[in-house]
């Protein structure tokens, strides 16, 4: 369930409220995942990839087979950076606002 409206293609965090996602605060924020789905009121089912082939929009532009971490409080993905975490793979090279292929993995993310 997701705790605010976002749209998809996005980098989720855990939520205080149990079984429940939100959009992230800060790039150093831990993703638990992709949203698959566009989510328009705050309560709707989402579908969320902790690892796998999903999709990801770019928040900054991306080289091909870069590690990605989350971009901001948007969601998005951008190169990772000394003080992210490594939350996957991009498959496909592109600039920010574009949609594309990554390797998701946040099952090696060590929680705090």
């Amino acid at each position: 369930m997701a705790a605010i409206a976002t749209g998809k293609s996005r980098f989720v965090m855990g939520d205080a409220t149990a079984d429940t996602v939100k959009a992230p605060t800060a790039a150093t924020d831990v993703p638990i995942g992709v949203r698959e789905n566009a989510c328009v009121t705050a309560g709707d089912s989402v579908d969320v990839v902790l690892f796998g082939l999903t999709h990801i929009t770019l928040g900054a532009t991306v080289a091909q087979w870069a590690h990605i971490q989350i971009n901001g409080t948007d969601g998005k993905a951008k190169t990772l950076a000394a003080t992210g975490y490594d939350a996957g793979v991009c498959h496909e090279g592109g600039d920010t606002g574009e949609i594309v292929k990554c390797f998701i993995d946040i099952i090696g993310i060590p929680m705090a």
